[in-house]
């Protein structure tokens, strides 16, 4: 199931399911994720990141309830904070899964472009997530 596809859907699958019923939902939806989403949702779990992975999921979810041009400033912040982790060597976790930095730069576009529109969505090319 697919968020942008099917906007509002989770809200209201979540009033009807249960706990069993929503969790074999999410296995589904992983088996159906690319290597490179399987490589990252791992990664946020049991990554050498130093964060809590709770905490990492608690973040994303707290931002996707700010307004998309908030989502873009936070990803603009982001990508930078990145481009200077990576020229400076100071990687936290440098041998851990990499962003493939092309999807976010290609989010931060597009969301960029949505959120002038004073529309509230944007969607990836897919072909950028393969791997």
């Amino acid at each position: 199931m697919d968020a942008c596809i099917h906007p509002g859907l989770l809200e209201h699958l979540e009033d009807d399911l249960t706990g069993i019923e929503k969790r074999q939902i999410l296995m589904e939806g992983i088996k159906e994720c690319s290597s490179y989403e399987v490589d990252a949702l791992l990664y946020i779990r049991y990554g050498d990141h130093g964060s809590d992975h709770i905490g990492v999921l608690t973040e994303v979810l707290a931002n996707l309830h700010t307004p998309l041009k908030d989502r873009v400033a936070v990803c603009r912040m982001i990508s930078g904070n990145h481009e200077m982790a990576q020229a400076t060597g100071t990687d936290p976790d440098p041998d851990g899964t990499q962003p493939k930095m092309e999807v976010l730069y290609q989010a931060q576009d597009a969301g960029t472009e949505a959120a002038m529109k004073s529309n509230d969505s944007y969607t990836v090319n897919p072909n950028n997530i393969t791997g």
